[in-house]
């Protein structure tokens, strides 16, 4: 059996979350579709990849894993940053939104 953990911080606290899985396979399967790169993630923020650095710079998005040309990040934490993204957008920028 695989497992894979994380610790992710909410507005309680921090989570600690487990995977667990019963084949490589399976673990390639949950990379696959929960694991992004730097393009991915751009493409569901809307922004650019200077954008991006400052939102890493800030903490407000953190890579899993960084590589020289490249960084991963969990699909949630994306997901998560993008509506409170629109979020904003809709506030301050209410003619930009689609």
């Amino acid at each position: 059996m695989l497992m894979l953990s994380r610790i992710f911080a909410t507005d309680e606290g921090e989570v600690n979350v487990s995977y667990h899985f019963a084949s490589k396979k399976e673990l390639e399967d949950f990379i696959k579709s929960e694991v992004l790169g730097v393009a991915e993630t751009m493409e569901i923020l809307g922004v650019t990849y200077q954008r991006l650095s400052k939102l890493m710079e800030s903490g407000r998005i953190t890579p899993i894993k960084i590589f020289q040309k490249d960084k991963l990040f969990f699909r949630t934490d994306v997901e998560s940053l993008s509506k409170e993204l629109k979020e904003l957008r809709k506030k301050y920028r209410p003619y930009d939104v689609e």
